[in-house]
């Protein structure tokens, strides 16, 4: 009966910092994706390049013009911030 009740702890635990976190802001919730846009304003003409990636994901490189901009979503990853 013991490991019933840690089971029933664990879950109610674990449920309970679900709601934590998806009522932590109102603008977002716990499944909604993380908008990243980058814009170019630079002076002068000046092009902008970059390459955006990670660990596991490339998205390549990428060249803005001037006043141009690029934008990218993902999904936070909650349990390695």
């Amino acid at each position: 009966m013991a490991s019933f009740s840690k089971v029933s702890l664990s879950i109610s635990l674990l449920l309970t910092l679900i709601l934590a976190i998806q009522f932590n802001g109102c603008e977002s919730n716990l499944f909604s994706k993380t908008k990243v846009e980058v814009f170019n304003r630079l002076t002068n003409g000046v092009i902008l390049g970059f390459h955006c990636k990670d660990k596991h994901h490339d998205l390549g490189p990428v060249t803005l013009q001037p006043n141009q901009s690029w934008s990218f979503r993902f999904l936070p990853d909650l349990f390695n911030p």
